[in-house]
């Protein structure tokens, strides 16, 4: 028989003491009930028991003096008391989980539970709602410094407990959650009393400081209390996101593929699953404290069903399309089933509804606010709603039947009249009797096969929609009647046509002036064929491969520098008489007079704007050009005959005499339009060089002129600076 142990507290319990509290089993809005939660002469067991508590109470007396208690699973079997030699005998007892029995020494009101080679011990205050198993009916201790109810008083629901502690009893003991796993012993009883410790720390009857320094509280070992303060800390840091609402399916995209009955497809057994990383959605719990989600699919294939594995009983709920409304659990699995439908498709499909969660509440005693309070978490149907998506698609290969074997040929061969070599690149038509194109190939190199093309017992006729190049077109018909294991061999014979003669137009274009050949011209030539050719460095272009016939030759673009010339259109005749096939025509272009531009540096006294002379200027600009120049009467340099256009800059390379160099000596324009420069003057501004010069006081007798010292003399300057001084001897 598979058993389990469970802890027991002293031999004696004070009234003061918080002992275990075992309630009836409530949903959210009853009462809990606390039953057989306090005996003052006697030891308390943890789990709930139906037997009566005088027989439990005499195996507890005599486990207190074998050293070892074993407690069924089984609510209703009796206890055991075993000795140290029962234990090594026992193959049933987890010796891992094995309770040492102490009686209580008197020191504090609690007892302590010590596994089997361990010399830790601790406080163990371990509740539930009575007869229940579930782990979300452990409760939780909210006044540390409380008595507990009396026996079968009622417990009320208060009202929502904060978010904070929430996320401790969510992640806390019993599912000791991956994220704040570390901080738990494998205890049950330990880590109970460290989930304890951080709702303590969360109302407030605790420091969280305190705890995380190692303080006992009612004698537990050291090391528990700051795992508690630990796990306070890591609730608030990783509970938000954890008891948070999400849901979605695996396999988000799912193929179907064929069934074991080849007439229809379905996605795999387990193959998607509605499911929720969080712990804010409430599962599938087999009774109405939880809410379905709906399923909707958009437009799949008819006769399409849903097939959901229940959670609670591993059995299929089935749901026909159109007929039904499939509804669904988190953490069910779904597939879908439908008929083939012969043709590769894909449709979606949603999952939505209104979500129950978790949220603590609060119990408090009808007998007054001088017992402790209780914690536990609910389940509440919110108004809320989740919503996922998913996708099903299929894949149907065609299956090509190959047709009956035949000796039937059809073969079309287009050769040389005069070498009988087949003929590649000829165009040629496959029609009915009137007229009607059934297809249309190119020829090749050897006769081409067409058998697969043309049904037996039909008549046809081959003829040439286009002649291969340089042969004349055979437009005649060659009819054909396709006959069962018949050979036909089609042949259109091909003459060679006689050579077209081509010729050639080369245009030259120079600089009217020099003759200098120019590049860069654009030339459009018109008539039996349209082209369009830029002139090469020799300011040569040729249009060749033409026919006999007259052309139109048009400069449509000058090279840069250069304006289009008054006759940029000739016309001329190619043909037999063309000497060498080759006929030149020449233009000329007129070199453009470019815009010439100025630009002007004025220079003036910066305190006056007077103009000043003797000032030096350089100017850059475009291709490395430079030009010098020095400031006249009026202060003026003007650089003159300007014509590229770009990035000018003017720079003062020696300033006036008795003036120092402008503050801006260097100053840029950059001309893209020579008619309309940006700037034309540049203003330089000089400072004149003030040299430093003294005043000097005289102080005498005014009878004998004799020099007097210690008069004191005040200079105010012009900017309002005071110096003061004192006459010397």
């Amino acid at each position: 028989m598979k058993r389990f142990l469970a802890v027991l507290l002293s031999s004696v319990v004070f009234a003061t003491s918080l002992p275990f509290a075992t309630m009836a089993a409530s949903m959210e809005g009853e009462d809990l009930s606390p039953s057989e939660c306090v005996m003052k002469d006697s030891v308390n067991i943890v789990d709930s028991r139906t037997v009566p508590i005088e027989e439990d109470r005499k195996v507890v007396n005599e486990a207190l003096k074998t050293g070892y208690l074993l407690v069924p699973e089984d609510p209703s079997s009796p206890l055991r008391a075993l000795s140290a030699g029962d234990v090594g005998e026992d193959p049933n007892a987890p010796r891992s989980e094995l309770i040492t029995v102490e009686p209580n020494n008197g020191k504090d009101h609690w007892g302590y539970c010590q596994p089997k080679g361990s010399s830790k011990t601790a406080l163990t205050s371990y509740k539930r709602l009575k007869g229940s198993k579930d782990t979300n009916d452990i409760i939780y201790c909210l006044n540390k410094d409380r008595n507990n109810p009396p026996n079968n008083s009622s417990m009320k629901n208060i009202g929502r407990a904060s978010d904070e502690l929430l996320y401790i009893i969510r992640l806390g003991h019993p599912r000791k959650h991956g994220s704040v796993a570390k901080h738990f012993t494998g205890n049950r009883f330990y880590d109970y009393y460290i989930t304890q410790l951080a709702v303590w720390i969360a109302v407030g009857d605790l420091s969280q400081a305190a705890v995380a320094g190692g303080k006992a509280v009612n004698g537990a070992p050291g090391d528990l209390p700051a795992k508690g303060a630990r796990l306070y800390v890591d609730c608030q840091k990783f509970g938000p996101a954890l008891v948070a609402p999400e849901m979605h399916v695996d396999n988000k995209r799912r193929e179907a593929v064929e069934d074991k009955d080849p007439s229809q497809l379905s996605t795999p057994d387990n193959g998607i699953r509605l499911r929720s990383d969080s712990m804010g959605i409430v599962g599938n719990m087999g009774d109405n404290s939880t809410k379905s989600f709906v399923m909707r699919l958009n437009n799949p294939p008819a006769g399409t069903r849903v097939l959901v594995k229940d959670a609670v009983t591993g059995r299929n709920r089935t749901y026909e399309w159109g007929k039904q409304t499939p509804h669904i659990y988190i953490w069910e699995y779904f597939r879908f089933v439908f008929p083939n439908p012969g043709k590769s498709g894909e449709f979606k499909y949603t999952i939505t509804g209104n979500y129950s969660t978790w949220k603590a509440y609060r119990y408090e005693s009808n007998l007054g606010g001088s017992y402790q309070n209780m914690l536990k978490e609910n389940i509440v149907e919110g108004s809320k709603t989740a919503t996922t998506d998913g996708s099903v698609f299929w894949t149907v290969k065609e299956i090509i039947t190959p047709p009956p074997p035949t000796t039937t040929e059809v073969k079309i061969n287009k050769i040389d009249a005069d070498t009988g070599r087949p003929l590649s690149g000829a165009t040629i038509g496959i029609f009915t009797q009137n007229g009607q194109k059934v297809f249309e190939f190119t020829s090749r190199n050897s006769a081409v096969d067409i058998t697969n093309r043309v049904n037996e017992g039909q008549s046809y006729y081959a003829q040439e929609i286009q002649a291969p190049s340089g042969y004349e077109l055979d437009s005649s018909k060659h009819p054909f009647t396709v006959r069962h294991n018949d050979t036909i061999m089609v042949e259109i014979v091909n003459r060679i046509t006689e050579k077209p003669e081509f010729y050639k137009i080369k245009v030259l274009k120079e600089d009217s002036r020099n003759a200098s050949k120019l590049a860069g011209a654009e030339f459009k030539l018109t008539g039996p064929v349209n082209k369009i050719k830029t002139t090469n460095p020799q300011g040569i272009v040729e249009f060749d491969g033409l026919k006999a016939g007259t052309y139109t030759i048009t400069e449509t673009k000058a090279p840069n520098g250069y304006t289009l010339p008054a006759n940029a259109t000739q016309t001329v005749t190619v043909g037999p008489q063309t000497p060498n096939k080759t006929l030149t025509v020449n233009f000329k272009d007129d070199k453009k007079v470019p815009d010439t531009f100025e630009l002007t540096a004025l220079k003036v006294d910066a305190t006056n704007q007077n103009p000043l002379m003797g000032a030096e200027f350089t100017l850059t600009g475009p291709n490395g050009q430079t030009q010098k120049g020095t400031s006249s009467a009026e202060g003026k340099v003007i650089f003159s005959n300007l014509t590229e256009l770009g990035t000018y800059t003017i720079e003062e390379t020696k300033a006036p005499n008795g003036y120092s160099l402008a503050q801006n000596p260097r100053q840029t324009v950059n001309v893209t339009d020579a008619k309309n420069p940006p700037v034309t003057t540049f203003k330089f501004e000089n400072q004149p060089i003030v040299k430093p010069f003294e005043l000097k006081a005289l102080k005498v007798d005014a009878t004998n002129q004799n020099p007097l010292a210690g008069a004191e003399f005040t200079l105010t300057k012009p900017n309002g600076q005071i110096m003061t001084a004192t006459s010397n001897a």
